[in-house]
């Protein structure tokens, strides 16, 4: 089909991501009822006391006087780490947001609907729904979904040529990690952008934050340890990510990506 541009490409299916920065500490409240799991002892030693001058000899010194402490409790109002209420607290958060977001972008699809090719893959799975061969959800004829695991949302959605609506026209997704990586960026026009910056939109509404380096729209792209490719079709694991987070030369990050991969290699299931 043919973009905004007036040029014809095919259409694809683009991963997305949108990790929330900082979201345990600063945007996650603690119940009051609560606060006694949030408390923390500290001590440190007090000031040193004055030791009296030397006395003249030969009279023996005197002991040093034993140092005292200052201690106390310290409480947290903000999520802390180290036990496994603070990630499912937060955990029900997101996939507050990631709903409404996920309902933001059902709105938006029913009004900008999907081309002829989405028509015929919808008619083929019914089908195969029908024969038993694929489960009754009707998630199975949608070709996007979204899902979110604490702080890191992600999903995926067609690359078709649509209107971006104003609501969003305020965010800005940079597509610089996605070239310094070798991946491709989708244009400007495509409906994963718009999705992505639906998801970008609920969580500023919520009074989360994803800073630009944090809000990936690429193939491939880096989730949970994994680069997930949808055009190679493969995930790999990485020993750690790559410093496309932090720097924007592109051959470094290329050559840091190539030493630091594993050769751990996941095909995608078609079902």
């Amino acid at each position: 089909m043919s973009g905004a541009d007036g040029l014809s490409r095919q259409v694809r299916a683009v991963p997305y991501l949108a990790d929330a920065e900082s979201a345990y500490s600063y945007y996650c409240n603690v119940q009051v009822a609560c606060h006694w799991q949030q408390c923390f002892v500290w001590w440190t030693p007090a000031e040193p006391p004055e030791l009296p001058s030397p006395p003249d000899p030969p009279e023996p010194a005197a002991p040093p006087e034993p140092r005292t402490l200052r201690s106390g409790v310290s409480r947290s109002r903000r999520v802390v780490f180290g036990g496994a209420s603070s990630p499912q607290g937060f955990q029900a958060i997101a996939t507050v947001v990631t709903a409404f977001a996920r309902s933001l972008q059902y709105d938006f699809d029913l009004h900008h609907p999907y081309p002829r090719s989405v028509v015929e893959w919808r008619r083929e799975r019914t089908a195969a729904q029908e024969r038993g061969e694929l489960a009754p959800d009707p998630e199975q004829l949608v070709p996007a979904y979204e899902q979110v695991y604490i702080d890191d949302a992600s999903g995926v959605a067609l690359d078709d040529p649509v209107p971006t609506p104003g609501i969003v026209e305020h965010i800005h997704i940079e597509d610089a990690p996605a070239r310094a990586l070798g991946g491709v960026f989708p244009p400007a026009d495509a409906r994963v952008i718009v999705h992505a910056k639906l998801l970008v939109l609920a969580m500023q509404m919520a009074g989360l934050h994803a800073s630009p380096d944090k809000i990936l729209v690429w193939d491939p792209i880096i989730s949970l340890g994994f680069s997930i490719s949808g055009a190679d079709r493969k995930m790999t694991r990485l020993q750690r990510l790559p410093e496309a987070r932090c720097r924007r030369n592109g051959a470094d990050s290329r050559r840091h990506r190539q030493d630091q991969t594993l050769c751990l290699r996941v095909a995608f299931r078609t079902s």
